[in-house]
């Protein structure tokens, strides 16, 4: 089938997907289109490489193809996603310009103010016989930090750590101090006190990666439920990050003798056998980094309070001394002094403790779903070491609590994470022998022992031949 016949084939595809609430069998296309079964899969093959799609099987073994009630361009992202990159960017944009008035402003303006304090009181101890209502005088002090402005001058490691709750996590190894390398820098826990400390960042492409790791030690056989494993995708999510997979490493959409889709893939599993893809692990297996408000130690977060607090307390000051009854005399400077010694410190020291509390709300929240998604895990692990993927609510509870060092699940906790896969993952309940409930995971099981038996029957195809061209020849 030529370009032109394929295109028109689409086109008319596009049209029909709102009618049909965007489902096609093969079927169905070759109805909407008029063309042969095999030119509508092309069609439909080459949608999917365009679009976002989910592939499904139904019980007389039939493919849909679903791309949803309206198209998605593949990569392309949404209108929520849209609005929360503009989000980061402005989030990151206030961080640089933050950052750099906190480099100037903190420690500077600390220094400042003590200056200021010692000559105050060292005016008051030479002065202290002076008329009690005479004017405060300190032109002098603020003459000579004016004079200082005047002169010209010249010019990532990974450490693994543990949760409060026994989850080992990955984390950016702290900057260290120049006069003490066990210490954190200074500087660097002032950032983290406004901002949070860094988190180990997740490669985008990790996933896809995973896949063609896994793909090349598995003969090139894939199905929804392996994908599930490796990446705790919800069912839907999975077949529709398979139909991605088909795209992305030119596999096809195939349908089992007993009726289970999965993915097959001939180019990936080639190669030199020299290349090392990425690395295979579980969902279960690792667990994302803990959510810090400060990433600090209780002493060098008071020593920071205390400076900030010490400087929001002398702009106050110097604000309250210029509107007083009680005038303050600063000589010439009196606009920039009530400028950069009063607002701007003022402003600042408000807006540092202002950040990291309005953070510390979301931390709490993130916290708690973090929680959620490691109790999940936890239950997912057993429930997929197990051959027919069922367990009863004590088996499990019984195994997650054997593991030391990790913090003990309820049976309610295991019981609201089970209800959820239920959903996620197509689940039945069922009785065993002596009445107890079990929650039954079947399409997994089936998947899995359909993926066990395609890849025993698939000889392995890795090698890539004798080389029979060389063009340095």
């Amino acid at each position: 089938m030529n370009t032109t016949q394929i295109q028109d084939a689409i086109k008319a595809l596009e049209k029909k997907i709102a009618g049909v609430k965007g489902s096609f069998t093969l079927n169905d296309a070759a109805s909407i289109t008029g063309l042969a079964v095999d030119e509508a899969k092309e069609a439909l093959d080459t949608m999917m490489s365009r679009y976002v799609c989910r592939l499904m099987v139904t019980d007389n073994g039939d493919m849909i193809y679903s791309f949803g009630s309206s198209l998605q361009r593949r990569g392309e992202k949404t209108l929520a996603e849209k609005m929360e990159q503009v989000g980061e960017w402005l989030w990151k944009a206030f961080t640089v310009f933050f950052k750099a008035w906190i480099a100037i402003t903190l420690v500077v303006y600390f220094v400042i103010f003590l200056v200021i304090l010692i000559g105050l009181i060292i005016a008051a101890s030479q002065g202290g016989n002076r008329d009690r209502k005479s004017p405060v005088r300190l032109d002098g002090i603020f003459n000579i930090f004016f004079s200082i402005f005047q002169w010209r001058t010249a010019t990532r490691m990974i450490n693994y750590q543990m949760d409060r709750d026994g989850y080992r996590y990955r984390q950016y190894e702290p900057k260290k101090s120049y006069l003490n390398e066990k210490k954190k820098n200074f500087i660097a826990s002032v950032y983290d006190f406004v901002f949070g400390p860094e988190r180990v960042k997740t490669d985008p492409l990790a996933n896809a990666k995973e896949v063609a790791a896994y793909l090349r030690q598995s003969k090139g056989i894939v199905t929804p439920a392996e994908l599930v494993a490796l990446a705790g995708w919800k069912m839907d999510e999975a077949e529709s990050f398979l139909s991605d997979c088909i795209v992305r490493f030119k596999g096809d959409a195939v349908i089992s003798d007993n009726g289970v889709v999965y993915g097959k893939f001939d180019q990936i599993t080639r190669g030199t056998g020299e290349v090392d893809g990425g690395k295979i692990e579980h969902y279960w297996d690792e667990y994302e980094p803990e959510y810090e408000i400060t990433g600090n130690k209780t002493g060098r977060n008071a020593l920071i309070v205390f400076m900030n607090l010490f400087n929001l307390f002398f702009a106050s000051s110097i604000l309250s001394g210029f509107y007083s009854s009680r005038p303050v005399y600063v000589g010439q400077n009196d606009t920039l002094v009530l400028i950069f010694l009063g607002y701007l410190p003022f402003v600042f020291s408000l807006l540092f403790f202002t950040v990291p509390l309005s953070r510390a709300w979301k931390v709490i929240k993130l916290r708690r779903e973090r929680d959620d998604m490691n109790k999940r895990k936890r239950v997912m692990k057993v429930i997929f070491k197990r051959n027919d993927k069922s367990a009863s609510v004590d088996e499990i509870m019984k195994e997650i609590n054997s593991v030391s060092g990790e913090k003990a699940m309820s049976q309610s906790e295991v019981e609201t994470c089970l209800e959820k896969m239920m959903k996620d993952f197509q689940g039945e309940t069922t009785l065993d022998a002596g009445g107890k409930v079990k929650y039954s995971f079947y399409r997994i099981a089936e998947q899995y022992a359909e993926a066990v038996r395609l890849r025993a029957g698939r000889k392995e195809d890795s090698k890539l031949g004798d080389v029979i061209f060389d063009s340095k020849n």
